[in-house]
């Protein structure tokens, strides 16, 4: 496997015999990272003594509910569930189609960890939507869930899915 970080000047000199020295072979093999977890990333940080910091890598997480006919609001159990490390940005997409009798349009409440961070109103029953979303959140559990509700009668059937996308920053 070749390295991938490396010392940018190359030693052509040929290899002492002498183990006490550091000579070509020595000089010019890759460097071994320590610290860290995995699926974190060595990012540049000028803040940091040696400019470099460890942060959550990229994170994808999926979920979705669906039902028949049930009453309005809906409220979904928890559909995504997040751990961050780091300070992380979080691009959540939202993707519904849901169906009202009457054709009454409905409301979607977003929920982390049990409280609304979005409303998004007068959605029109039958139509697929998605609503791009993004957020920051520090280091811990998340939960993601959604509440319907329809403006008038009741749903005839749902089908919600959170496509969860994250990454770490400084």
């Amino acid at each position: 496997m070749a390295e991938i970080i490396t010392h940018s000047f190359v030693s052509a000199k040929t290899q002492s015999p002498d183990t006490t020295l550091v000579s070509k072979n020595e000089w010019n093999d890759g460097h071994v990272l320590s610290g860290g977890a995995n699926g974190q990333i060595l990012v540049y940080d000028n803040t940091q003594d040696n400019n470099m910091k460890w942060v959550d890598g990229a994170n994808s997480y999926t979920g979705g509910a669906s039902t028949g006919a049930v009453a309005s609001p809906l409220n979904t159990a928890t559909l995504v569930t997040i751990i961050a490390a780091s300070n992380s940005i979080v691009q959540l997409n939202p993707d519904l189609a849901c169906t009202t009798s009457g054709g009454a349009v409905y409301t979607l409440d977003i929920k982390l960890n049990g409280s609304t961070i979005l409303t998004i109103s007068n959605i029109a029953s039958g139509v697929q939507f998605t609503y791009p979303y993004s957020f920051a959140i520090t280091p811990g559990t998340y939960t993601l869930s959604a509440t319907l509700t329809a403006s008038a009668g009741t749903f005839t059937s749902t089908a919600i899915n959170f496509r969860v996308f994250t990454i770490g920053k400084i």
